[in-house]
């Protein structure tokens, strides 16, 4: 597989507090000026989205896919019990630090297995597909929005620049509460995935991404796209060609 890899603070935030795994490896920093580009074996891949406006959004995305990254999840169990696990650690770091009480993160990804894809996500990072012709999500966000979506009362479009777009009912917190896990299992057909941050995907109307699927090389289109775009949080992606 060839793997793109991107993550920057945007032209308004402080602080990257996004992260990014492929496989065993976790990658954090402050700006990236171009894409990495891999060629790797790796099966599991996710983005992170530190909660803005919460105390060490960049630590709670760090440690929760360094606990992915160690347990290597291959099923819904592994998953669900890896992200728990990973909760516990973020529960272990504010008795640390009591000032980061309340740290959170979203997270999405996908695990390669041998004949399917399990896409999963817990906040509003998202997956898409990309069959060369356009990119359909296939996560699920937990938002406020996305539940007036599904329940046919908000179309798509209007969800993505909604004001209340970003207020989650379910992402990975440093407190007591619960947190929920969408999944869902796609057969491989080799086709190519991107995992993304919000801040990548609410600055792209659809019909933008459609010209992007489109494309031989939509990675360099995502970027020159966004060089015009107002950039007000931080923009993550993973795009993943399988063939």
């Amino acid at each position: 597989m060839r793997v793109w890899l991107f993550t920057h603070k945007g032209k308004v935030r402080a602080k990257n507090e996004d992260a990014l795994l492929v496989g065993r490896e976790v990658i954090q920093t402050e700006v990236m000026e171009k894409s990495m580009v891999l060629e790797t074996k790796e099966r599991l891949f996710a983005v992170a989205d530190g909660l803005g406006g919460h105390a060490k959004g960049n630590v709670a995305s760090y440690e929760v896919l360094k606990v992915l990254a160690q347990e290597q999840p291959r099923d819904e169990k592994g998953l669900y019990d890896a992200l728990w696990k990973a909760k516990f650690c973020l529960l272990d770091y504010v008795k640390e630090h009591p000032s980061a009480f309340g740290l959170g993160t979203a997270v999405g990804g996908v695990i390669f297995l041998e004949s399917e894809i399990l896409i999963f996500n817990v906040g509003d990072c998202r997956v898409y597909v990309e069959d060369g012709e356009r990119f359909t999500k296939l996560s699920r966000d937990h938002t406020l929005v996305e539940d007036l979506v599904i329940s046919g009362k908000m179309d798509e479009e209007t969800a993505r620049v909604h004001p209340k777009r970003h207020v989650l009912t379910s992402a990975i917190l440093g407190d007591a509460s619960e947190f929920s896990i969408y999944t869902k299992r796609i057969p491989n057909l080799g086709q190519s995935i991107l995992v993304c941050s919000d801040g990548f995907w609410e600055g792209f109307s659809k019909e933008e991404m459609d010209l992007f699927a489109m494309s031989e090389e939509p990675v360099e289109l995502f970027l020159q796209s966004l060089e015009s775009k107002d950039q007000k949080d931080n923009i993550s992606f993973i795009y993943i060609k399988q063939s």
